[in-house]
């Protein structure tokens, strides 16, 4: 929000987003933003500020008339000024422009069903969750000066054509008109000044072949088009956090050739086909340095030929891996040997999940040395694991254990020695493991604060 009002200044060699960043830690350094929660990378995801700042805050913002809260009593709205420029709305009330005027200039609802009406002209702010864009008749020509909108109201896809300086949309596609067709939103990568483009479902496509889109940033849960392999894929030259679902196993090479142009990525989640056990090859895939997070979801293709109708399998390497990356996620994989060896060289790894793999490996063994900086580990559905081992000074830092539905496992490691471990979820995993743990080994787990069977 801050980029798109324009509190925030170009700087050589930076985005406009790090700087918004520094800007953030250097508030939480004078104590007058609290971190909630940070992401794996170190970066806030969460924060908050003490009620007697926020108080000082709301204050001083009328005194200037920066800011105003609207907020209905019944069906009455009250503490509003038809001059402000920003403003907060809480709870139903049906006609804003009686209460803000049209000079407004960002506009947040908190609240239930709140229509848009037609003079907002001038507003780059727009989030709510039940905000309708319904009549492109109406307002949606007038949404021009619009940088930032954020609904999973209905919406009418066509009215975002005249949205031409937008810059983050963020927009739950569940919602979408019945009679939409997925064709109609290529009117939004028209747009030009596209930061940041956020989907919450499954329905919406990427952009059209080779779409210039020099700004974007983020592009999150978009299908992939056929139309990309034969005519090519998209330009985006600064996209940082890519997340494709539907990928073909064919498009490995085009795949692989579009991520070289990206070397800014950060963040990738890839799905394949709905078809759970499609293969998807790696052995190109394009390891950068700066790699912070990696979802795969799909098998990866690690044997190298077929001999006598026999497949001949590789050994994992840890070449397929970005050697920075603080989170892990692999789904669908059936490794034929422990990966574990290869992946606890990770030596940034915070968080890894092993999700779904029907021929697993029977046993997973970590080394003493192995994952330094692991603090949350999930295994799930892993049909033929057996035994899970860890040595004596392995995972060191492990805080959080989720184990669910490896109905086979039957071992597990000392977790005495886990002194930092706070939450332990063992769930649909073998009842003789469930009923040492809860009977005579229970005073491995007497130092662990949750533990959920």
């Amino acid at each position: 929000m801050w980029v798109s009002e324009g509190f925030i200044s170009e700087k050589n060699g930076t985005t406009m987003e790090e700087t918004a960043e520094d800007y953030l830690g250097e508030l939480v350094q004078r104590s007058m933003i609290q971190v909630v929660e940070r992401h794996l990378n170190g970066s806030i995801k969460y924060c908050r500020i003490h009620d007697l700042l926020r108080d000082l805050a709301i204050e001083k913002a009328k005194e200037i008339n920066f800011l105003q809260i609207i907020s209905n009593l019944g069906n009455k709205c009250c503490n509003s000024s038809t001059t402000v420029r920003r403003a907060a709305l809480h709870g139903d009330c049906e006609d804003v422009m009686q209460y803000t005027g049209p000079n407004l200039r960002s506009l947040v609802v908190f609240g239930n069903d709140t229509p848009i009406i037609d003079n907002f002209k001038n507003l780059k702010i727009l989030s709510g969750s039940s905000i309708y864009l319904i009549h492109p008749t109406k307002f949606p020509k007038k949404l021009t000066q619009l940088r930032y909108c954020w609904t999973s109201g209905i919406i009418e896809v066509k009215s975002i054509s005249h949205m031409r300086n937008l810059q983050t949309f963020y927009f739950d596609d569940a919602s979408l008109r019945e009679d939409y067709h997925h064709k109609e939103l290529d009117c939004i990568w028209n747009i030009k000044t596209l930061r940041h483009v956020i989907f919450s479902g499954y329905n919406c496509f990427g952009p059209p072949p080779k779409t210039d889109l020099p700004n974007l940033q983020t592009l999150k849960k978009v299908r992939v088009r056929e139309s990309w392999l034969v005519e090519g894929w998209p330009k985006m030259p600064n996209i940082r956090v890519l997340q494709l679902i539907y990928l073909p196993p064919n498009y490995k090479e085009s795949f692989c050739n579009f991520l070289m142009e990206a070397p800014h990525l950060t963040s990738l989640r890839v799905k394949c086909n709905d078809k759970p056990y499609e293969r998807l090859d790696m052995s190109s895939f394009p390891c950068y340095d700066h790699m912070q997070s990696l979802l795969m979801n799909g098998q990866w293709n690690n044997y190298e030929c077929i001999i006598g109708g026999v497949k001949q399998y590789k050994a994992l390497d840890i070449r397929l891996f970005p050697i920075h990356l603080v989170k892990l996620q692999i789904i669908y994989c059936d490794f034929q040997e422990d990966p574990m060896p290869v992946i606890e060289k990770l030596k940034n790894l915070r968080k890894l999940e092993l999700n779904e793999g029907q021929h697993y490996q029977k046993q997973l063994s970590c080394s003493a040395s192995g994952f330094p900086c692991l603090e949350y580990l999930i295994l799930k559905q892993l049909e033929s694991l057996k035994e899970w081992k860890v040595e004596k000074g392995g995972m060191p830092l492990l805080k959080e254990i989720d184990i669910t539905y490896c109905r086979d496992l039957v071992a597990i490691p000392e977790l005495q020695h886990m002194t930092r471990l706070n939450k332990l979820t063992l769930w649909r995993v073998h009842k003789n493991l469930r009923g040492r743990l809860e009977g005579p080994e229970s005073y491995e787990l007497q130092h662990i604060p949750t533990v959920y069977f």
